[in-house]
Formats: C-alpha cells, sequence, structure tokens
C-alpha cells in the first residue's frame, strides 16, 4: 500500500508539471571554476549553462578584493554556442581574491545571476560561497500571472457555456451577465498583459522598479529577449481579439459560430503564442514542447473556466423548482471536463519525460512543496468533479450549486498557485552517476562499459570484455565507440571514435561526444583477432 502510495504521488508529480516548468538556466562549466586558485592570470572569464540565453541583460564583472572591477567592460555570448559568455579580463592581474559576479536572462525568459571566487596565487583567508543561481520569486510576477490565467479561463468558458453547453433561450439577464463577464476577462487579460512588460524588464534589469519604465531597458527586453517578441506578438494577438468581439458583443449573438470563429482564432493563437515563451521552447524537442505546452493550457482554461461559467451564469436556474435545465448543462459539460483531465494528464507526463531529475527534490525545494499543494488542490478538484458526475445520474432536485463554487474557488487558487509555481526555478538534476554497463555477447563472454564522470564535457570511456570466469579476453584486435544523442527526432549530434588499448584486454579512450544532458545511446563495435565482430548498444541519461 505505501509503495502504491509513492507511486501515485510520483504520476501527480509527472501530471502536475506546469507546462513552464523547465529549470531556469544553471552553470554547468565555468573557467576559471567556482573556488579555484590558479598559477597565473586567466585572459578572460567564461561561463557555461545548460541552455541558450538572452541576448539583452546579460553581463560578467568581475572585481578584486578591495572592490575595484578588473574587466574590461564587455560581455559577449558566443555566436556558434548561446550558452557561452564570457568577459575579457584586464592583463596582468596580480596574486589577489577575486569574484565574477554575473547576470542573465534564460531562455525561458527569466532573469538568473550568481557568483563565482577564484583566486590568482596563494589567497589569503577564504573564498567566499558561490551565490545561488536561482532567480528569487517577484510577487508581482505571480501576481499578473494569476490575474491573465483566471482571465483566460473566464473568457473561454463563457464562450464554450453558450456554444456548447446551455441550451435554453437566452433570457436578457443572461445576456447582460455574458457581455460583463467577457468585458471583465478582456479587461483583465489587456491590465495583465501591460503589466507583464514592466514587470519583465524589472526583473531583468535586477528587480528595482526605477529600472521598469526606463525607454533603453524596456527597448532592450523588447528587442533582445524572446519574451519580448512575445509579448509583442500577445499583445497585437490580444488587440485583434478585443475588436473581433465588438460585433458580438452588439448583437449579442452568443451562441453564434460565424461570430466566434475570429475571436476564438485570436485566443488560441495567443495561447500559442505564450508557449513560445516558457521552458517547453528551450528543450531540445521543440515542437513537441511547445505543443503540450498549448495543449495544457488550453485544457486547464477550458476546465477552469467551464466551471466559473457553471457558477456565474447558472444561478437562476439553479434556485428553480425544476432543476432540469441545470442538471443537463452540467451533463453537457462532464465530457468536456473529463477530455481537459485527460488531455492535463497527456501533456503533464510528456513534458514530465523531458523534465524530472529528482524525486526527493519534492520535499525538500520551494518548487517541491508549491507542487505538493497543487497536487493536492486538483486532488480536491477532480474529487469534486467526480461527485458532480455522480450526482447527475441521481436525484436531479437538488442543487450543487455550493460544490460547484467550491470547486471554482480551489480552480481558482490552482491557478494562482501555477502562477506562482512557473516563478520559481525547478531544483537542478542530481549530479550524474558514473555508467557502469554489462551485457552477453555470446559463448559465456560479457562486455562491460564504463563511462566516468558521464555527464557533459570531457569522459573517459573504458571497454573490457570477461569470460564466463570473469577472466579478460585478450584476442581481441579493436573497439570503435559511436555516441548519439536519442529523441522523438530520431539520432542527433552522432559522433564516432576509437579505443586505444591501454592493455591486454583493456581498450580506453578519453572524448567529448557527450555534449549536453539527456538520452544518450553507446555503440559499442569491436573486432577479435578472427575477425568476428562484436556489436553492443548502451542507454545512458545524465
Amino acid at each position: 500500500m505505501r509503495q502504491n502510495k509513492r507511486w501515485l504521488i510520483f504520476l501527480l508529480f509527472l501530471v502536475l508539471i506546469p507546462k513552464t516548468s523547465f529549470a531556469h538556466a544553471y552553470i554547468t562549466n565555468s573557467n576559471p571554476g567556482e573556488n579555484s586558485e590558479l598559477k597565473q592570470a586567466p585572459k578572460q572569464i567564461e561561463i557555461e549553462f545548460n541552455e541558450q540565453i538572452e541576448e539583452g541583460f546579460h553581463s560578467i564583472k568581475v572585481y578584486n578584493s578591495s572592490g575595484e572591477r578588473v574587466d574590461a567592460g564587455k560581455t559577449v555570448i558566443q555566436k556558434n554556442d548561446s550558452r557561452i559568455m564570457t568577459a575579457a579580463l584586464k592583463k596582468n592581474l596580480p596574486h589577489d581574491i577575486y569574484r565574477a559576479e554575473w547576470n542573465a536572462v534564460s531562455a525561458d525568459g527569466h532573469p538568473v545571476s550568481g557568483v563565482i571566487p577564484f583566486s590568482i596565487g596563494k589567497a589569503g583567508g577564504g573564498l567566499q560561497e558561490k551565490t545561488s543561481s536561482e532567480a528569487p520569486l517577484h510577487p508581482e510576477a505571480a501576481i499578473d500571472r494569476g490575474i491573465l490565467y483566471t482571465a483566460l479561463s473566464l473568457f473561454i468558458g463563457t464562450a464554450f457555456f453558450h456554444l456548447f453547453w446551455f441550451r435554453k433561450n437566452e433570457s436578457s439577464s443572461k445576456n447582460s451577465r455574458t457581455v460583463k463577464l467577457l468585458v471583465i476577462s478582456l479587461c483583465l487579460m489587456g491590465l495583465a498583459l501591460v503589466c507583464q512588460l514592466p514587470i519583465q524588464t524589472k526583473e531583468n534589469a535586477g528587480g528595482a522598479w526605477s529600472a521598469a519604465f526606463q525607454p533603453d531597458y524596456v527597448k532592450e527586453t523588447l528587442l533582445k529577449t524572446a519574451g519580448g517578441y512575445v509579448w509583442m506578438i500577445q499583445i497585437s494577438l490580444f488587440i485583434l481579439l478585443a475588436v473581433s468581439m465588438i460585433p458580438l458583443l452588439k448583437k449579442k449573438a452568443f451562441r453564434s459560430f460565424a461570430y466566434w470563429t475570429a475571436p476564438l482564432l485570436f485566443f488560441f493563437a495567443s495561447l500559442l503564442a505564450k508557449a513560445f515563451a516558457g521552458h517547453a521552447a528551450v528543450i531540445d524537442e521543440k515542437a513537441v514542447g511547445i505543443t503540450m505546452d498549448f495543449l495544457h493550457l488550453s485544457a486547464a482554461s477550458v476546465w477552469t473556466g467551464g466551471i466559473a461559467a457553471l457558477v456565474l451564469l447558472l444561478s437562476s436556474e439553479w434556485r428553480n423548482t425544476d432543476k432540469t435545465i441545470a442538471w443537463e448543462t452540467v451533463r453537457r459539460f462532464s465530457p468536456w471536463a473529463f477530455a481537459s483531465v485527460g488531455v492535463l494528464l497527456f501533456s503533464g507526463v510528456l513534458n514530465g519525460f523531458f523534465i524530472i531529475r529528482s524525486f526527493d527534490s519534492l520535499f525538500h525545494t520551494a518548487y517541491g512543496k508549491t507542487l505538493l499543494l497543487k497536487i493536492g488542490l486538483f486532488v480536491i478538484m477532480l474529487a469534486l468533479g467526480a461527485i458532480h458526475v455522480w450526482m447527475t445520474k441521481l436525484r436531479r432536485n437538488k442543487s450543487i450549486s455550493g460544490t460547484i463554487k467550491a470547486e471554482w474557488v480551489i480552480g481558482i487558487a490552482v491557478l494562482f498557485t501555477t502562477a506562482v509555481f512557473t516563478s520559481l526555478p525547478s531544483p537542478p538534476p542530481p549530479a550524474p552517476l558514473p555508467f557502469n554497463g554489462s551485457d552477453m555477447i555470446g559463448n559465456g563472454e560479457t562486455l562491460s562499459l564504463h563511462i566516468t564522470p558521464n555527464q557533459p564535457g570531457k569522459n573517459e570511456f573504458q571497454v573490457i570484455v570477461t569470460d564466463h570466469n570473469g577472466s579478460l579476453v585478450k584476442d581481441i584486435q579493436q573497439f570503435t565507440v559511436t555516441v548519439y544523442q536519442t529523441g522523438f527526432s530520431g539520432k542527433q549530434h552522432e559522433s564516432t571514435f576509437d579505443l586505444k588499448k591501454t592493455k591486454e584486454g583493456t581498450f580506453e579512450a578519453a572524448n567529448m561526444s557527450i555534449t549536453e544532458k539527456g538520452n544518450w545511446k553507446i555503440k559499442v563495435h569491436g573486432l577479435t583477432n578472427d575477425f568476428n565482430e562484436i556489436n553492443q548498444i548502451f542507454s545512458t541519461t545524465n
């Protein structure tokens, strides 16, 4: 039973990973390294991240122990690899303790920063610890996202209520309330989008409100970050959405697909544009990540928005003695709710395939604790939804308006929890362990592959073959290793190299073919003295 509970929590962890939950950028390598002691002064500082970083708001500032800047004043992102940024240093730096303070904007739009301490020569005193590169939570950003998610759900829930779920002739009071809901949702949507630009500019520039409205910083956000480009697209789509709603609101043609076609097109295009600014857009399988991001947000909006519509637009029907119309509306909504949950499950699990690295971090980080809160709220929503479906088959003279309101309140809490969640970086993956794999190749012989340290960069590859007694097999001429990354797009980054015989029965080589984290295939091809071939494929994840 306990094991089943752990698997249930793990499944929910996969499902409820928010669509934009991939880790913010973090350092995978730096030169000089953290707390390193150098014999001579380096020419530059080089920092490599796990993902691409934006052209805007990046810097490396290097200070000596007196607080004087010793860098040349210019930070450059490499053109052939936008994961790496460098800053030249002044010549002939003396022996001293130094700190490199860096700032960057992840490809997902989140600012990150940190400090790398190092020394030249023997340093007197201790070196300061490297500060965390995780971006702090900005409450204003979380509130803005929460308002946006709520507005999106309210808009699409109201639209689908009239198009698919409610079948009674529209009353003037219901039409009037519908107009108010649509106008409110559009106003909240516009407010959230307008506020998004200064909030993002403030975060990019270091967190001071004085920078949020400075023209140079705003321009840099718009033109040198992916988030800026996406924001301009979203604002344009919002304007088109608002304009296209004017005829529909004037005519009150809430059941007309013709009047809803353009608004819904602009609405879902806006959701798709938002997916391009999230973490899903920077993973290797960008098309898959963006698609799942779009489906996740769409499904969440339909589910939560539908519940909102049942609360706000069915109040008079629940007060009637005959509640048939209210129950029929709930019955028509139920398949949409179940379909939305299915999409959330599918997109969440698939996103989890790319994202999840450590189950233990679920209980020991702010990210994990916030996720647990969302899991709890999600389970309560599911339970209430199941109760409503069950009750549609029983007594229909009873109102469930109260429990639907409770489900809606919880749904809003989920949206705002998600808004907080997407502002937090997911924990970096644990340090990879050396790979040790072995497999039978026939005649009682076993081929073993060892990769150390099994992480991006330089790795030591060792291949040996042993017989059934565990003794080394020595009648082997050569081994060749082919390394390639696997994914939905097939083979990527394929590289082949030879291993050298370091002693009888042992073949080794140092190689940098594993260039990034992910799933890798290692194909080992050997040739014996009798010209018999050995072929074996291993899989490793780092």
